[in-house]
């Protein structure tokens, strides 16, 4: 079993106000994640179906180190070349927004992660070596899946 850290490519929901006006508004900007690029967990869940020994093991998958969301928009800007800056905005707005498309109790944990992790950082999910144990490689940056998908914010 694969226990994946939040996706690198939710940073997607901060695509169309970067293309619009540079700015990405978050209600925890300082909100620490260790989030994990899709190929790593692409390449561990090829390795764990496809090789032996991993029958009946768990695993949580995560990217190399904590990255703030700030840190994760300033890696996007540095990708793109283009400036972006980070808005904070009131966790009620965020959710009232949200909830257009996510369920109430999902954007309620959502906001209660971020404030959280951004009052006190050892609170996030520590980092695994899950990665590298199983594909042999370290797990990828969030700079570099910021350069993977620097055309999406363009």
């Amino acid at each position: 079993m694969l226990r994946p850290a939040p996706f690198a490519t939710n940073a997607l929901w901060w695509a169309p106000g970067a293309r619009a006006d540079g700015v990405v508004r978050l209600p925890h900007p300082g909100a620490v994640c260790p989030v994990i690029h899709e190929a790593d967990l692409a390449a561990a869940a090829v390795r764990a179906l496809l090789t032996d020994g991993h029958h009946g093991r768990h695993y949580t998958v995560t990217g190399p180190a904590p990255v703030s969301q700030a840190e994760q928009v300033a890696a996007i800007a540095k990708a793109t070349g283009r400036p972006l800056r980070v808005v904070r905005i009131e966790p009620a707005t965020w959710r009232s927004e949200a909830e257009r498309f996510l369920r109430p109790g999902i954007v309620g944990d959502l906001l209660g992660e971020w404030s959280e992790t951004e009052r006190d950082p050892a609170t996030a999910l520590p980092v695994t070596s899950a990665v590298p144990d199983l594909t042999g490689r370290p797990a990828l940056a969030f700079s570099r899946w910021a350069a993977d998908h620097a055309r999406d914010f363009g």
